[in-house]
């Protein structure tokens, strides 16, 4: 969803309950649009998933998802990735952009950027 917040401020940003269940609390900017509205540059939102190898970066220095949320395996990762392959079908992010009122042109872009950033994690976290 390119939703920076959770990155970079998950305290601010995400709830995890007594069973480690994670509750977004304030979904700011995502997709195509920035925290209060203004339009995100094609170099925020695009088809590499960037918020995923800033988790990456973080596990790597010492603090990263893994100690704030020390309950998320490669096992789950693994199976939320192959319920992305499942679910999010072309035709499925078809129909829900087309359920959105943008322009044609920002729907065209918005269905291109959703395949490919899905395939990019597929790519990141499959194996």
């Amino acid at each position: 969803m390119a939703n920076w917040d959770i990155p970079f401020a998950p305290e601010r940003n995400v709830f995890v309950d007594s069973g480690g269940k994670v509750y977004r609390i304030d979904n700011g900017g995502a997709l195509l649009f920035r925290d209060r509205g203004e339009r995100k540059s094609e170099e925020l939102f695009n088809d590499e998933v960037r918020e995923i190898n800033v988790g990456k970066d973080q596990e790597r220095l010492g603090f990263g998802f893994r100690q704030k949320y020390p309950k998320l395996t490669d096992r789950n990762i693994k199976r939320q990735v192959d319920i992305l392959k499942t679910k999010l079908t072309d035709a499925t992010i078809d129909k829900l952009v087309d359920g959105v009122r943008l322009s044609q042109k920002d729907r065209d872009y918005l269905k291109q950027t959703l395949r490919a950033r899905r395939d990019f994690i597929i790519r990141e976290f499959s194996g």
